[in-house]
Formats: C-alpha cells, structure tokens, sequence
C-alpha cells in the first residue's frame, strides 16, 4: 500500500466480498427496456461509438427533447481524443436530427485561419469530452460547445460553438496552458451580466470564443469544474477541486499538495451551516476529501473502497454525485470505483478529526478501465425514495439508494471515461426517460445511445 500524500496514513482500503451489503430482491423495474436507440446513420455509419454523457436539449423548439453527443470508431479515436462527430437525434423516436462531421477551413477567434479536422480521420471533434449546451448569446437558441481535436500536444486545444441546428459558429482562440483532452465545457455566468461565459478546466471563455483567463495548470489536474458561490458574496467561484478561482481569474484558495493530481469536485452545504463545502474525489489516491469551501482547508478524509478484483494497486473513484437520501437535508454522496459502488454520508467528527465520512453501502461493479466513471441520482418512482442509475463496462444498473439493494441489471457495455446516464423526459409525455451511452472498442456489443423506459409506468 502507498501512504497518502495527504495524511502519512495508508489510503487504501480493500474489502472482502464475503462483507458486501449485497442485496438481491425482485426487480421493481422488470419492464425497463428500449424505447428506442440509435445505432448508426447514413453518414459515416462507423462512427457509432459513444462514450459521453448524453446531453438533452429542444434545439428545434418543437417541444420534444433531443439528445446531443459526439460519436466515434473504436479505441485510437477515443484515447488518442480525435476524429469525433457531432450528432443530434429527437427524444422520442431517436431519428436523427443533423451529423456534423467536418467544417473545413474556419477562421478562429484570434484571427488564425485552419483546417479543424487536423487529422487523417472523418470527424474533428474530442469525443470523450462530451458537449455543453445553453443559449450564449441571448438569441433565445441553444447553442452547442464542443472541444476541437488537438493532435499537437494537448497545448493549443480550442473550443468549437455550434448553433442549434448544427451549423458552424465559431472556433475558440487556443488555450495558453496544458489542458487534458478530456475536459468538458461548461456555462455559466460569472460576472452577472446576463450572458454566460464557457468554462473548460482552468480556462475561461466569453460568449465569442475569446479567452477571458487561463488559470495555467498541468494537463492531468481539473478535467471537470463546478461553478458556486463558496462566500455568500453573490458572485460565484469556479472550483476544481485543486484550487478555487474568483470569477476574475485570481485566486480564491489553491492546495500545492493536490497539484499533478486528477480531481473531480462537488459542492453542498454538508454541515447545514449555510455555506457549501467542496468534495473532491482523487483517484489517483483512491481518496474523497471533503473541504471548507472558503478556506479549501481538509475537513474530512476517506478512502474509497474497492476489492482488488482488475489489478490495481488503488480502486480510483470518478465524480461524485450528491443527493439527500434519506430526508435530513444532508446530501449523501455516491461514488464509483473500479470494482465497487459505494454510498457515503457526512457523520460529524465529535473529536475534531476528520473521520466525517462513513460508508453507508457498496456494491460490487466491474470498471478495470477507468475505474472514473460517473452515476446520477432520481427519483423514478416518485415515491421521495432516490435510485443510483450507473454504468460500469459491462452493465446499467439501478440501486435503490437507501440501502443498495440492485433493483435493474441491463447488458451495455462501455470501456468507460467518466460518463454517467441522464435522466429526462425526452418525449415530452410527463414520465422520466433514461438516456445512456453504448460502445463495444473494449467490452460489450452494445453500440450508440439507448432511451430506456417502462412501458408500464402511469
């Protein structure tokens, strides 16, 4: 075992099988299957790999939901981060709404004129960073960001807008610093003037695809960012789990210990005394910190278990998802590792230590991949009882969150990044649809995206 970095501690927690709070009972959702799915189109029918969470949005105001994603051929595409394509479909038949596999020569925001497909392949998109999706310039139309291809050196990475009907918008100035080929975009508007600005890791956006800040950094630290106000001054900070920025680019709080270290974080108010902490899951340590949110000083440390099942000398952890389970306004968070999936809640240290995080459940999985890969939280029923709705390499499953009891087992298989399933309704007919992603390059034949649903429900 490896001593924490964090703590001088061992960090590593392995657990026998023979201890699994495993629960086996009759499915509640023995209906659930396809409503439909894509798997294909006429335009580079190869490219049918998926490996991103599904992003549901109306792009045609028809009132129907659509679902946006990046496909991709096999393995050299998706770590390699090249040669995606952008593809639309509608919510309740998965007909497919536009593809979008090259746009020539653009001219990009700092004036510089290129090619965007900068490879040999079909496709000029990252497929594995997925796309981000809002109105950016008050048009009342949703546009689509997507990371652009960057055969280079993960130094000169550019992002790539769409409008709603998949038509070019515009293509990013180039970041200035390292950034991995697996950060997602998101939006969100950090100086309050109405128009959202377009984060990517340390680096932000404005509207226009001029670079507002780049907070630097290596290329393996902060592929995911979360936008909240840490100190109630109404204005939000942007957090990566290493560090915290103030909505100008400057520093809020930074740990020099997480540095070189992969974080994904979250935020909640977990000690109900009105401002947020930050979670942040460290795979590389297979360890969940939970953080004051306005000093980004250790509060509570866990190991996240796993059973040495693919390999690993550690069970890594993906992004954490956070939902109050059991009604006392306190989030539980849920985090999947390479062999487990795991259900933690926030117990206060008496002692003024940090042993503030408890296991509440974990069930076997299998993710010898990734072992990152994310889950979402719903109430499916509508009973105020929350399901966990997660996919490993080789199968979708639904537990119920209280006590971990495995409700939903579909065959899908994926060779996993950090792609979790989406819940929408995406038919606009009143009931929650379930939207995942399918790709056969490593384990499974399942290929595409799947809109799952029961036939049966009210």
């Amino acid at each position: 075992m490896e001593e924490s970095r964090l703590t001088g501690r061992r960090s590593i927690v392995q657990v026998s099988l023979a201890l699994l709070s495993v629960f086996w009972c009759a499915p509640a959702y023995a209906d659930i299957r396809d409503q439909c799915a894509w798997t294909g189109s006429s335009i580079q029918p190869n490219s049918n790999d998926v490996m991103m969470t599904p992003v549901v949005v109306d792009l045609n105001e028809d009132g129907i939901p659509d679902v946006v994603f990046i496909s991709f051929v096999g393995e050299l595409d998706i770590n390699r981060g090249e040669d995606g394509i952008l593809r639309a479909i509608s919510g309740d038949d998965c007909r497919e709404l536009f593809s979008v596999a090259d746009v020539g020569c653009q001219t990009c925001a700092d004036g510089v004129s290129m090619n965007l497909n900068q490879t040999a392949g079909i496709g000029f998109l990252v497929p594995g960073a997925g796309v981000a999706a809002g109105d950016i310039d008050g048009d009342g139309r949703v546009e689509i960001i997507a990371l652009l291809e960057d055969p280079a050196a993960e130094m000169s990475f550019r992002l790539v807008a769409f409008e709603h009907d998949g038509s070019f918008k515009w293509c990013s100035e180039a970041v200035r610093s390292p950034m991995h080929h697996l950060t997602p975009a998101a939006l969100a508007d950090l100086d309050g003037d109405g128009t959202p600005e377009i984060i990517a890791g340390t680096k932000v956006f404005n509207a226009d695809g001029t670079l507002r800040w780049d907070g630097g950094g290596s290329p393996r630290e902060g592929r995911t960012t979360t936008v909240a106000d840490l100190d109630a001054d109404g204005i939000p900070e942007i957090v990566t789990g290493r560090q915290a920025f103030r909505s100008d680019g400057s520093i809020f709080w930074e740990r020099a210990d997480l540095s070189d270290l992969r974080t994904y974080p979250a935020i909640a108010d977990f000690d109900l005394d009105g401002l947020p902490e930050v979670l942040v899951v460290i795979p590389g340590l297979s360890q969940m910190l939970l953080l004051n949110g306005q000093t980004g000083a250790t509060r509570c440390l866990a190991s996240i278990p796993f059973v040495d099942t693919c390999f690993r000398p550690r069970g890594g952890g993906g992004p954490p998802t956070l939902a109050d389970v059991d009604g006392d306004c306190i989030p539980e968070i849920g985090v999947a590792g390479s062999s487990l999936y795991s259900l933690f809640e926030f117990v206060p240290d008496l002692t003024g230590g940090t042993d503030c995080l408890a296991v509440r459940w974990s069930n076997p999985t299998r993710d010898c991949s990734s072992a990152q890969t994310g889950s979402a939280m719903f109430d499916l029923e509508g009973d105020g009882s929350m399901e966990i709705l997660y996919n490993d390499e080789l199968h979708f499953r639904i537990y119920r969150a209280s006590d971990g009891a495995q409700l939903v087992e579909i065959n899908n298989g994926s060779g996993t990044l950090i792609e979790n399933p989406t819940v929408a309704d995406v038919d606009a007919d009143g009931q929650a649809e379930i939207v995942i992603c399918a790709n056969n390059y490593a384990l499974g034949s399942e290929q595409g995206i799947r809109i799952l649903h029961d036939p049966d429900s009210p």
